[in-house]
């Protein structure tokens, strides 16, 4: 354990030294991704099968104008002010980095005095490399002003449930601009190669004089993790063999 301990004080070190977000410089319109056969990836996780985009409401913006870009940030359970909920996760050691996207339009979104906007988009992701995805992180920028910012994340596979995510501005209120869930199944933890995901956000601004609700972009990351490989394991062997070579050289 105390091992395992000082690796992770040592990776997260090293991702908050590289930057809590990064671009990968690859954007795509919504409208192209729902052509059937689009994809696009973010590190090793691939994203396809967008369908189901409704939008109604105020201030419409249309597939055409709505932008997804691929990022990555450091793991927050590499954070100790982010621990992992006990079993989790099931698969292995967490991975250094989340990857996902950044969801945002021309303009942002916005609404003001008795207006409202609604939209909605299903979509798949599987991972491509050895990390497996153990749960899901949602993240709002925006501003309200006597008014709501709404989002949330569903993470399914067939009939089950695994993860819900939601976050939102609220005022009056509070806020969650943030939120991470882990996956489980049957209240078990998992780790899953292959997860459907229904997002869905929602403005509302209250009917009275300056009322407005603004989203800049939503943000979805899916959290890692990954068996280490046969190397790994025959790597630690030989160190903590070394280390016991030497503390027997010094007893004797």
């Amino acid at each position: 354990m105390l091992k395992f301990k000082l690796w992770q004080a040592m990776a997260w070190m090293v991702v908050v030294a590289a930057g809590v977000r990064s671009s990968e410089a690859a954007q795509y319109r919504l409208s192209d991704l729902l052509v059937e056969g689009a994809t696009f990836r973010s590190g090793d996780k691939e994203f396809f099968n967008f369908h189901n985009f409704t939008e109604n409401g105020s201030n419409v913006k249309g597939a055409e104008n709505i932008i997804l870009e691929a990022l990555s940030q450091p793991n927050r359970n590499l954070d100790p002010l982010v621990p992992l909920p006990p079993g989790v996760p099931d698969c292995g050691a967490i991975c250094l980095e989340d990857h996902g996207f950044r969801i945002s339009s021309q303009g942002g979104w916005n609404v003001i005095q008795n207006e409202n906007y609604n939209m909605g988009l299903d979509f798949s992701v599987r991972t491509l490399g050895s990390c497996l995805m153990y749960g899901v992180d949602l993240n709002v920028a925006g501003a309200v002003n006597e008014g709501q910012v709404d989002g949330s994340t569903t993470v399914t596979s067939g009939i089950s449930t695994l993860a819900h995510a939601a976050a939102f501005l609220h005022d009056p209120g509070t806020d969650q601009s943030i939120d991470r869930q882990y996956f489980y199944q049957d209240d078990e933890p998992i780790c899953m190669k292959l997860v459907d995901v229904d997002f869905s956000m929602t403005l509302q601004a209250a009917n009275v004089t300056g009322a407005q609700a603004s989203a800049q972009h939503f943000e979805v990351f899916f959290a890692q993790a990954a068996v280490p490989e046969p190397s790994t394991y025959a790597l630690l062997l030989i160190g903590s063999a070394a280390v016991g070579l030497v503390a027997r050289r010094k007893r004797g």
